[in-house]
């Protein structure tokens, strides 16, 4: 049996807290959570808490760690654990914690299948477009050269400040995605 299913079972069911790493998508994470009459748990970094200090609408708890890697250190899963957490996963939790870590050494609850989400990934053995050809589900076509450009394309690409976002544009063909490129 899975370790957080038996901390699951130790929970006190109506007194649930969503967690999640406190990151950009955090609060809308959060602002849903309260729709459903749940209470909450911002795990920081130090020195990025504030926002979550001040969203006291939305942000029950705040634990603030050095690091958010520190998340599967025993003093943090056990204060997790007394505020009967379920953790939702986001993208900075998959990266700053790391899947091994996930997968290995945290021992509490998951919304969802956490050996799943190094599937999300876009390249690397493990990656979404495997996941959708092994299900049969249809996807858009991926061009790895824009010469080949034939038809109507949305076009992702790292932002130049910030290269672990992404921006979209939409080009008609080959010759359009040259101008906007």
């Amino acid at each position: 049996m899975c370790l957080s299913s038996e901390v699951l079972r130790s929970y006190d069911l109506r007194n649930i807290h969503v967690g999640t790493i406190a990151s950009h998508s955090a609060l809308d994470v959060f602002d849903g959570a309260k729709d459903e009459g749940f209470k909450t748990v911002a795990i920081c970094e130090a020195g990025r808490e504030l926002p979550y200090l001040r969203f006291k609408a939305v942000v029950d708890e705040v634990l603030i760690l050095k690091k958010f890697a520190d998340v599967v250190n025993e003093d943090v899963m056990g204060r997790l654990k007394d505020l009967n957490t379920v953790l939702i996963p986001n993208r900075s939790f998959s990266v700053y914690v790391g899947y091994r870590n996930i997968e290995e050494r945290l021992r509490i609850p998951v919304f969802g299948n956490k050996y799943l989400l190094k599937w999300e990934e876009r390249v690397s053995e493990y990656n979404y477009y495997k996941l959708l050809d092994a299900a049969g589900i249809r996807r858009p076509k991926v061009f790895k050269d824009p010469d080949s450009i034939d038809s109507p394309v949305i076009v992702k690409m790292p932002e130049a400040r910030r290269r672990v976002e992404r921006g979209f544009f939409i080009a008609s063909d080959r010759d359009d995605f040259y101008r906007k490129v």
